[in-house]
């Protein structure tokens, strides 16, 4: 028991850490921005703009390139996940066992809920935190998930398939009733590897 306990507190001794880095992170950032407007001659919303002072400018660069080398390096190792799957699906179709699939039977269970999204990545987004009107960056809009679910057995074993799809729960009915039958590719050497075509619901 005491085992547990200790592993615990250090995954939450590790998660409080790697929060703090996060916040030191964008927090820099954030001094990183302000900077650049201040070296532009931002001196606020009702005041006319300063002279420029391009080591301001220069030194709010310098603490926004982590941010920049972040994005590049997200996309880019996103890219390679998707090049990677989509091999993985080409495979999967050419050569794993194709099962038929009645989608009046697959089960679906759905959750909604309300998000704010940021709307305005321009330079007046930043403008807006300044001078402490942050909302007009934001947007609330509504989120509906839905988990599909439904086994199947072959040749005596029994799979079970999930997956998460976002979109309209009535609009997701609609497409099953329509399509009514789809096809799960299956790897004969990992029956982990598995997928379900639901190209219809691009």
């Amino acid at each position: 028991m005491r085992a547990v306990v200790t592993h615990f507190s250090n995954m939450k001794f590790k998660d409080i850490i790697n929060s703090l880095k996060t916040y030191i992170f964008f927090g820099i950032v954030y001094i990183g921005f302000l900077a650049i407007l201040a070296g532009l001659g931002y001196r606020g919303r009702w005041r006319p703009m300063g002279d420029l002072n391009p080591y301001f400018v220069a030194f709010g660069i310098v603490l926004i390139i982590p941010l920049l080398y972040w994005i590049i390096k997200t996309k880019l190792t996103d890219r390679a996940a998707k090049a990677e799957n989509e091999k993985r699906i080409e495979k999967l179709k050419k050569d794993g066992q194709k099962i038929e699939i009645d989608l009046n039977k697959v089960k679906v269970n759905s959750s909604s809920w309300q998000e704010q999204i940021i709307t305005d990545n321009t330079r007046y987004a930043g403008l807006n935190e300044v001078v402490g009107r942050g909302d007009r960056n934001l947007k609330l809009v509504n989120r509906t998930l839905n988990q599909i679910s439904f086994k199947k057995t072959i040749k005596g074993r029994t799979i079970t398939y999930r997956e998460s799809i976002e979109m309209d729960t009535d609009n997701l009915k609609i497409h099953f009733a329509l399509k009514k039958k789809t096809i799960l590719y299956i790897d004969p050497d990992d029956r982990k590897n598995m997928y379900l075509d639901l190209e219809f619901l691009k």
